[in-house]
């Protein structure tokens, strides 16, 4: 598994540095040149929070890419160049991810692997899309990540997860059909673009497959009392 991993890795690395080089403007015996004769190392950057509320994730996430670049490195690299990772702390904070992204366009990096929240990648796609920049989610699940308001595909921005669709459908096809369930209650975090996108997905699955959702409530994640909202919920049988 960790072979076919690294090989994966290897094979969107040199895809990436390849893509990179091609939005430069670069021909092809040019590009070919610099990726042989170049010796300086592929820069590959990392949005993510290292530190708040999402560090336990961000954390592991970034330890898990510089085992595999150091397997990458010493197998001799990619296109006989060897990988470094600049990552940098966007604290899970919107403004932070954007202001991460303009200093990983500053550093030259290759593509910018992150955010893990959907809030900060769509904010830092607003810059991304801009410098024509490379940019991978990593659990970032809601549309608009990858997708403009008016519908148009944004050309730079990736994901590696599943969408909130796709999330919001299973969930509420299996409290239909598995949990026998007809009556349901949504709570929702109105801070998080993740938990709007899969509410509102369980909602319409919901409600379209004959169920009812009887209370639709919010709460902020900095909140610590829910108790209002448990009781309507409660209240709403």
């Amino acid at each position: 598994m960790l072979k076919k991993t690294k090989k994966t890795l290897a094979v969107l690395l040199i895809a990436l540095f390849a893509l990179s080089l091609a939005a430069c403007g670069s021909s092809p015996s040019s590009t070919g040149t610099a990726a042989t004769e170049s010796k300086e190392p592929i820069k590959i950057g990392h949005e993510v929070a290292l530190t708040g509320g999402s560090s336990l994730w961000g954390q592991s996430e970034k330890q898990a890419l510089e085992m595999e670049i150091e397997k990458i490195n010493a197998a001799g690299g990619v296109l006989g160049r060897q990988l470094e990772l600049i990552a940098y702390d966007n604290k899970a904070d919107q403004t932070e991810g954007v202001n991460v992204a303009k200093r990983l366009i500053g550093d030259k990096v290759v593509a910018i692997i992150g955010p893990a929240q959907s809030g900060v990648g769509i904010a830092a796609s607003s810059v991304t899309e801009g410098a024509k920049m490379i940019l991978i989610g990593t659990t970032t699940t809601n549309t608009k990540l990858t997708v403009n308001d008016d519908g148009s595909v944004k050309p730079y921005t990736f994901r590696t997860c599943f969408i909130d669709p796709y999330q919001g459908k299973v969930a509420a096809t299996f409290a239909l059909n598995s949990l026998k369930v007809t009556k349901a209650a949504v709570l929702m975090d109105v801070g998080s673009d993740y938990s709007q996108g899969l509410s509102q997905y369980f909602k319409e699955t919901f409600v379209a497959g004959g169920g009812t959702i009887v209370a639709d409530e919010a709460f902020r994640s900095e909140e610590l009392d829910y108790r209002a909202q448990l009781g309507k919920i409660k209240d709403a049988g």
